[in-house]
């Protein structure tokens, strides 16, 4: 390879390099100028902090509620009344108020060392299965 082919290739590698560096750049700045653009279009109507004793949300079939008891959601309608939740003890789940499914977070209650308990429930509410560990 002579010297003219050697320097026709090293500048043809550095013009297509500076093409990529040009479009990066190019894109970037479209970007960077774009974003006071979208925080102009959206009016500032969102509060820093939200402060209730309680929230809740319904769209007809679903309520959820989060509150200091902790955050349930329930599905009802017709004949359907199931509900499922966090609260302080564990998770739940209920179905036309009875208790199906429970996992007791475990700890300790009261100065009392509580184990982490599983159940399983029939229609009744009887436990019909359970695990306790530690």
């Amino acid at each position: 390879m002579n010297e003219a082919t050697l320097l026709e290739s090293r500048l043809s590698k550095v013009e297509q390099d500076n093409r990529r560096l040009k479009l990066t750049l190019g894109a970037l700045l479209l970007a960077l100028a774009a974003v006071p653009l979208i925080g102009a279009v959206m009016p500032e109507q969102i509060p820093q902090v939200i402060r209730a004793r309680s929230f809740e949300v319904e769209n007809g079939q679903f309520t959820a509620v989060m509150n200091h008891l902790g955050l349930r959601v329930r599905q009802h309608g017709g004949n359907i009344d199931r509900m499922a939740g966090i609260a302080p003890y564990g998770l739940y789940y209920r179905d036309h108020g009875t208790n199906r499914a429970t996992m007791g977070i475990g700890g300790f209650i009261g100065g009392v060392e509580v184990p982490v308990q599983v159940a399983l429930y029939d229609d009744d509410g009887n436990v019909i299965w359970s695990a306790v560990g530690r």
